[in-house]
This record gives C-alpha cells, structure tokens and sequence, in this order.
C-alpha cells in the first residue's frame, strides 16, 4: 500500500471539514470554503466618500462629520509618527 493519493486526501479532509461546520449542499457536493464569510453581517459604513446625502438628516450628517474628524485626526497622528521615526532614522544615517 502506498501513500494516499492528493484527491483522497483533500476528500478526507474535506469531509472533516463537512463534520465539524456542515458544509455539504443537498446532493453531496463538498464546498470546504462555504462556512467562511457567507453568514456574517457586513459592517455597514458610517459614510462612504462621494455618498448621496440628499436624504440624510442633519443630526446624522453631523454625526458623520464628528466621525469623520475624528478619523483625520487619527490618520494625521500617524503622519506624524512616521515624520518622527524617519527624522529618527535620518539623523542616524547621515554621515
């Protein structure tokens, strides 16, 4: 007896796969990836750039400035982090 062949394998696998999530379809077919990402909510965005907002309230359009602002503040603190750790690393490189 010699080793098992891949397809062999992959079906075994595959089966397991099946026994643990149920990823079977009604006639047989084995689908390993099914029981990944098909279920789960999407995450709704706040805002989407260039999103109609013609029938969106003012309350919730000052909502999504305030996140908005708050996600400009947080992408600038990065930009800063980087200037900071590359004036670092300049002033160890220059001769």
């Amino acid at each position: 007896m010699g080793r098992p062949r891949l397809a062999e394998c992959a079906e075994e696998s595959y089966n397991r796969i099946d026994a643990v999530f149920g990823t079977l379809d009604p006639i047989g077919s084995v689908h390993p990836m099914s029981f990944i990402d098909d279920d789960r909510p999407k995450k709704k965005l706040a805002h989407e750039i260039g999103q109609d907002v013609s029938l969106v309230s003012e309350g919730e359009l000052e909502e999504r400035i305030a996140l908005l602002q708050s996600e400009i503040d947080r992408l600038r603190g990065e930009v800063a982090k980087r200037r900071t750790s590359r004036s670092a690393a300049d002033a160890v490189f220059k001769p």
